[in-house]
């Protein structure tokens, strides 16, 4: 509620670690909140900054994802607000009840993190100008596209292959390892 009334001294960048979008897998993790939930915060988010950056974490391959609660995380992120994904496949942690669960193989972790990342190059995500919050860089090309895509797409990427978008100031005040 604080954020949604912070207008102009609020960044309109906002990262909210999402990791599944089907309940049980977020109920294995023990995560406080439903898909549900998380939707209705993003959602306000984006309404009421209808320019802001919305990211999110996603880690696939947690143990006992079914490919139905793979197919509902997709479908989620598919209908949810989101800009941009950072994308995790699973890996066990020795001594941590994860750990001791039945595991995803990891072929099947590997082809759902790539297909999570190909859908997160499309979500429309953009390098955020830091010094303002205003999208700046987008990719170029479908190559730069493609690149945007593996690597998982956006703010983490470097700017390699993106072009100023129409409209935004430049230079951007670029976080270091940024290239203009």
């Amino acid at each position: 509620e604080v954020v949604l009334r912070g207008g102009d001294r609020v960044a309109h960048h906002f990262h909210l670690p999402l990791q599944s979008g089907a309940d049980p897998v977020l109920q294995r993790m023990n995560r406080p909140y439903t898909a549900a939930e998380y939707l209705e915060v993003v959602t306000a988010l984006s309404r009421r900054f209808p320019d802001a950056a919305l990211g999110a974490d996603v880690i696939t391959g947690f143990p006992g994802e079914t490919d139905r609660e793979f197919e509902d995380t997709f479908s989620f992120i598919e209908h949810s607000p989101l800009t941009y994904l950072h994308v995790f496949p699973f890996s066990p942690r020795k001594g941590t009840p994860a750990a001791r669960m039945p595991q995803v193989p990891r072929e099947v972790i590997k082809a759902r993190a790539a297909r999570l990342r190909a859908r997160g190059g499309r979500l429309g995500g953009v390098l955020i100008d830091p010094g303002s919050a205003r999208p700046v860089m987008e990719p170029r090309d479908a190559a730069a596209l493609a690149d945007w895509e593996n690597e998982g797409g956006g703010i983490g990427l470097a700017a390699r292959g993106l072009t100023q978008r129409e409209g935004a100031p430049f230079p951007p005040s670029l976080p270091s390892g940024y290239e203009a």
